[in-house]
């Protein structure tokens, strides 16, 4: 061995081969998806901008959100169920993060009605 170099590659020959015909099926892949809820700039982005919204505009927005991650989790092969759960999950995140965005916030200014303006 001394003074030779190993071919490490020669051994992966069968690489190259055919399967042949009477060769076990291939095993069925699972996708396991990173939890959009731990996106956090997505999850910071989507509330800060449910944020600046109220009434329908909000519930319009939220919606369209969360048809377009349903469409994104779609195509990276979800099924329906673990897509639902995925927005869920998202939809408890932007939740939290707005109430530690108003929190951070401090209470809104009010104003007393014998003061002069």
């Amino acid at each position: 061995m001394k003074g030779e170099q190993m071919d490490f590659f020669a051994s992966m020959d069968f690489l190259a081969t055919s399967k042949p015909a009477d060769a076990a099926p291939a095993m069925q892949g699972r996708i396991v998806a990173f939890p959009v809820y731990r996106e956090v700039h997505f999850v910071r982005r989507t509330a800060e901008r449910m944020m600046r919204r109220e009434g329908a505009a909000r519930n319009k927005f939220w919606r369209t959100e969360a048809l377009r991650l349903y469409g994104r989790l779609q195509v990276q092969g979800l099924c329906h169920g673990a897509i639902e759960a995925q927005i869920w999950g998202f939809a408890a995140a932007v939740d939290h993060e707005m109430q530690a965005i108003s929190v951070k916030a401090g209470p809104l200014p009010t104003t007393s009605e014998g003061a002069a303006s």
